[in-house]
């Protein structure tokens, strides 16, 4: 994948499995526990999907991409 479009795709990788953990402490107060756990489990599934099969990969045909997150991450606490 060309560089501009893996940094475009991991932005919004990493911005919506930011989003997906939002919703853990919305849905376990709204749910009962057994409901919970599977839209945990599913919502766990999810960001293991972004991160091993997406982002991982892109990592690792783009390094710098990952450094370059790090560095925004570490100076401003989140991607913009």
């Amino acid at each position: 994948m060309e560089k501009e479009i893996a940094e475009y795709v991991s932005h919004v990788l990493v911005r919506s499995a930011s989003e997906t953990s939002r919703l853990m402490p919305i849905l376990k107060r709204h749910l009962d526990e057994d409901e919970y756990v599977q839209y945990r489990d599913a919502l766990v599934k999810i960001s293991k999907t972004i991160a091993t099969d997406l982002l991982f990969k892109i990592y690792a045909e783009h390094p710098e991409i990952d450094e370059k997150f790090d560095r925004i991450i570490e100076e401003y606490g989140r991607l913009p």
